[in-house]
């Protein structure tokens, strides 16, 4: 049947040749993965003719095994095979980071082990199509005589026409890197690379630009965007701050743990009821709209924003490639300001992963307790990892006996929370919450998940609170970045989940016992977190590095924020905007150069 189908469809001198319908089937594949790409953003990239040529390149290359081997179909399908998997491990990565996989990321595949359920979620049932496509490619192959003539002259001739093509369609923008940046400069980013120049193109442009050196431009971009930022800024002078200068800090970061829960009723049951006793008390500062700003580190990439002040690269994960620049941080601020403070980390997760032993050397950190420093009485997630209520406990028994953060002693501590990590499922018999309504699954479990984190919390920061030296203590609380990413849409589609999540993706930034409390309700980002917090303790007088955001507590604030993908959310001037945007090619800049290390 799939013969006669085969002979009605394709005239008799295409279906003598493999090589045509092999070529078909490859350029098809590429096709339909610029189409799966473009729906997740826009199809602007459809519209490029070298869209097209390159999809035409790519697919002649991935059919060269028919070219070479026409009577060996499996070797074509094993290539297109491949293929396939490259390509949707790409859209599946697209689904979380809103970029293709940078070329560095490729050597990370071990840390997928500590991810399986975020992996997992990624995948989409069109996914498959792709795979349905290569399969029947193979299927119509089989079904094609061959003669056994070679093809190879065909093949080569049509080779060098479509790479003549690529080369002059890319010439006008001067070359492959500098036609990228302009995509991205754009704010295409998103979309037009891994479409235009298939995901080789984007792999082939992060490996010469990791290869390139500063340049007098990039240079000059830098310099302005700073004499800009203090401009901008203006020196408008902060809130009025009382107390004593340094305080030891607390800052713990929450996986995943966005804002619209807190001060959030469902059923008549507060999801986060320590937390929002925490935001009514009188010496809390609260912000509820911090905008997610993470890239391809996720986490790792919420501890440069929060602790150093700059944004992430655009193509690299700065804790794989860059962990050895220097950096100007939170921790070493502290240690300027009084050197005799303890800078310590405390993780139930494996220090091996995104690098966070390196970075958190190269951040100032002292002591570093990561998984094997825990008794792991107690596992939630998946991979199952120690639960926040299991870290809380034990850390609060560490400080009671003196091995970290003594009472009396001036600090630094930085604790990560792990238990809201997608897939957000808490086993039932640590459930503090329940619901009569039917909630579409992923809302359910999250709000479940916060709250279970909310309960967990109140072990840590009472006991903090309890000691003598509280008065001493800021508890700093912040999500690392949203959670529910693709699955916002589908819920803010359903009629109950609309009602209560918040379309926007922003996380928390409380101080409790903070030097000024308040409130800012206004859009900022999570690059303002370590602004913030370097002048609601006064650092500045110590140390000159403010970070590449703008305090929350000045008027110069600009109230606005730009996302991952290049939007700007929140109102303010032109000059602002331009401004911010920018930022993130600076601080690329800033970290491929390791300027901070020269300047």
């Amino acid at each position: 049947m799939l013969k006669q189908l085969t002979e009605k469809v394709l005239p008799e001198k295409i279906r003598n040749e493999r090589l045509t319908v092999a070529w078909v089937v490859s350029v098809l594949i590429f096709l339909f993965f610029d189409v799966l790409w473009c729906s997740l953003t826009t199809f602007r990239s459809m519209s490029f003719v070298s869209t097209y040529i390159y999809a035409l390149l790519a697919g002649l290359v991935f059919a060269a095994p028919t070219a070479l081997f026409p009577r060996r179909i499996l070797i074509q399908f094993i290539v297109w095979l491949i293929l396939v998997c490259l390509l949707t491990a790409n859209m599946m990565y697209f689904r979380t980071y809103f970029t293709a996989i940078p070329a560095s990321s490729y050597l990370l595949v071990g840390n997928l082990n500590d991810f399986k359920a975020s992996v997992a979620d990624s995948i989409a049932i069109t996914d498959s199509l792709l795979l349905l496509l290569i399969i029947g490619g193979t299927a119509v192959l089989k079904q094609i005589r061959t003669s056994g003539e070679s093809f190879l002259k065909f093949y080569m001739a049509m080779l060098s026409a479509l790479t003549l093509a690529a080369i002059f369609v890319t010439l006008p923008y001067g070359g492959l890197n500098k036609h990228v940046k302009h995509l991205t400069q754009q704010c295409y980013y998103t979309n037009c690379p891994p479409v235009v120049y298939t995901v080789f193109g984007k792999i082939g442009s992060d490996l010469l630009t990791a290869n390139e050196k500063l340049s007098l431009s990039d240079s000059l971009l830098v310099d302005k965007w700073f004499v800009d930022h203090d401009a901008l800024k203006n020196e408008k002078a902060a809130a009025d701050l009382t107390g004593d200068k340094m305080k030891s800090i607390v800052m713990i970061f929450l996986e995943s743990f966005e804002s619209w829960p807190i001060g959030q009723k469902v059923e008549g049951k507060e999801l986060t009821p320590f937390i929002n006793s925490l935001i009514n008390d009188s010496t809390t500062w609260y912000a509820p709209k911090v905008l997610t700003q993470v890239g391809n580190g996720r986490s790792i990439d919420a501890q440069l924003l929060s602790l150093s002040g700059m944004l992430p690269m655009r193509n690299e994960v700065y804790a794989m490639t860059r962990q050895n620049n220097l950096f100007h941080t939170l921790p070493k601020a502290m240690k300027a300001s009084d050197r005799h403070t303890r800078t310590y980390l405390l993780s139930g997760d494996k220090g091996t992963v995104w690098n966070q032993i390196p970075v958190a050397r190269a951040f100032g950190i002292d002591t570093i307790l990561d998984a094997g420093n825990w008794k792991i009485t107690d596992k939630i997630g998946n991979p199952p990892k120690l639960s926040d209520e299991a870290l809380f406990s034990q850390t609060v028994e560490k400080m009671k006996a003196g091995e970290i953060f003594r009472e009396g002693e001036k600090a630094f501590v930085q604790v990560i929370g792990y238990s809201s990590h997608n897939p957000f499922r808490i086993p039932d018999e640590k459930k503090a919450i329940t619901f009569e309504k039917t909630y579409p699954d992923k809302l359910a479990d999250y709000m479940t998940a916060v709250n279970y984190v909310d309960k967990s919390l109140r072990i840590l920061v009472d006991y903090i609170r309890s000691r003598k030296d509280s008065e001493d203590i800021s508890i700093v609380i912040i999500g690392d970045h949203e959670g529910l990413a693709n699955y916002r849409s589908g819920i803010i589609a359903d009629p109950t989940g609309r009602t209560i999540v918040d379309g926007g993706q922003y996380t928390p930034f409380i101080v409790v016992n903070a030097p000024v409390s308040g409130r800012f309700d206004s859009i900022m980002g999570q690059v303002d977190i370590y602004s913030t917090l370097i002048d609601m303790f006064r650092l500045d007088e110590k140390y000159q590095w403010t970070g590449m955001g703008f305090s929350a507590l000045s008027s110069g604030h600009p109230a606005a924020a730009v996302a991952p993908d290049g939007s700007l959310h929140g109102e303010t001037s032109a000059e602002m905007a331009r401004h911010l945007i920018d930022s993130r090619d600076v601080s690329d800049i800033i970290l491929r150069f390791d300027l901070l290390n020269r300047n």
